[in-house]
């Protein structure tokens, strides 16, 4: 029902195979190889068949044909102009490559979509590990949906469309939030996205009712993947050892609920020797036990290559990008204007594709993603927003990572 939702924006036949073992993903990769590229052992079909293997393997892979070809299986694709075939071995990438075919595709005047310049439009894809998470933060007061729950529901359809596989909730207040919550939850579980809750200490620990209230909101909500605790930036501010100790502590409460949780964290306001023992904590045991992987975000003191580099080997990093601040952040507009810093202030509608997507771009070459180096390792991002204002920016990095659009 989600992917017929979406799929009605134009005019246009979608058939779907989801895959339901390996056996057929090999029986398949073969049928489509040998359509597209041709009988024999060459080159190009090798390739191919590489990359719609490795795309059918993985759960947000998918392979995309909209083929005229009459040799191509007409038990598979008919013969017709606007007819578009995406396989997958799950729903999720069935949602993922419903989602690359209304990016790339063109919708004529009366509403038909189509593949322009393309008589065979074909694309093998699956995220790279470094951008296993793509996700977005929307924030309390950024986003009051009205009417409430469909324009929500279509905002994070959008956000999917674009490649987006995580929503993290930011700034939420207990227990007024926790029926909202709830609907993102649910809404989640159904579109097979990853639900994530950005959640400072204080909303744990702040109170004598923050204890029950947050078991309350975790026995509510039916899906929950993760929770990012900020060490700074937000809530109650500790060095690192009462600060890790404190998560412990919410972690084992959070995986009461929700067993499989991922516990993310950050250092974002920790001066030298804080960083420094903060490096040398992660990397105990007792913290690898329980610690999912950190945050790199604004207010960390130091550059994203010494971050990883500071870290102990292996462990997960996510970035987590300012998209909507222009000035007094982490991406300032470059030289703006004063005459429009002063008047516009930090949160104007800010599209800025290219600044971002050349950020996204030098963060995935091999200084940063190479699994040969020591250090951290990046695992995706989850950007930081206020509202609709940079929703161009939410995209470059969603459909840029989904894609691989930037260097490895």
């Amino acid at each position: 029902g989600n992917i017929q939702d979406m799929a009605g924006v134009a005019s246009a036949q979608v058939a779907i195979t989801l895959l339901e073992d390996v056996t057929s993903a090999g029986t398949w990769t073969d049928t489509v190889s040998n359509a597209l590229c041709g009988r024999g052992n060459n080159e190009a079909l090798e390739a191919w068949r590489k990359s719609v293997s490795e795309s059918l393997s993985h759960p947000e892979g998918y392979v995309l044909t909209n083929c005229e070809n009459s040799n191509y299986n007409e038990t598979i694709v008919q013969e017709q102009p606007a007819f578009f075939h995406i396989t997958a071995n799950s729903e999720k990438g069935v949602l993922f490559g419903l989602g690359r075919i209304l990016r790339d595709a063109d919708i004529s005047a009366n509403g038909t979509l189509y593949m322009p310049r393309e008589k065979c439009y074909c694309v093998a894809n699956a995220p790279k590990p470094w951008n296993r998470v793509r996700g977005h933060q929307l924030t309390r007061w950024g986003f009051d949906f009205n009417p409430w729950p469909s324009a929500m529901k279509q905002y994070v359809h959008d956000l999917a469309i674009f490649g987006t596989n995580q929503i993290e909730l930011a700034h939420i207040e207990l227990p007024a939030d926790v029926p909202r919550i709830a609907d993102y939850s649910k809404l989640s579980e159904s579109l097979q996205l990853n639900l994530s809750l950005w959640f400072p200490l204080d909303l744990y620990m702040g109170s004598s009712e923050a204890p029950a209230q947050t078991k309350h909101l975790l026995r509510t909500i039916p899906r929950l993947n993760s929770i990012f605790v900020p060490g700074g930036d937000g809530g109650i501010v500790l060095a690192p050892k009462p600060f890790l100790e404190a998560c412990e502590g919410l972690a084992k409460v959070v995986r009461g609920f929700h067993p499989e949780a991922e516990i993310w964290v950050s250092a974002q306001e920790f001066d030298s020797k804080n960083m420094t023992d903060f490096y040398r904590l992660v990397g105990s045991n007792e913290v690898q036990s329980w610690l999912t992987g950190v945050a790199y975000g604004p207010h960390v003191r130091v550059p994203l290559t010494e971050f990883l580099r500071s870290l102990p080997n292996g462990t997960l990093v996510r970035q987590y990008p300012d998209l909507c601040h222009t000035v007094h952040s982490q991406f300032e507009v470059p030289a703006w204007d004063p005459a429009f810093a002063w008047t516009h202030g930090r949160d104007p509608v800010n599209p800025a594709p290219k600044q971002f997507h050349h950020i996204l771009t030098l963060r995935e070459n091999s200084t940063y993603v190479s699994s040969q180096h020591k250090g951290g390792r990046l695992v995706g991002f989850g950007g930081y927003s206020e509202g609709a204002g940079d929703d161009l920016n939410k995209m470059v990095w969603c459909a840029g990572a989904a894609d691989d659009l930037g260097a490895e």
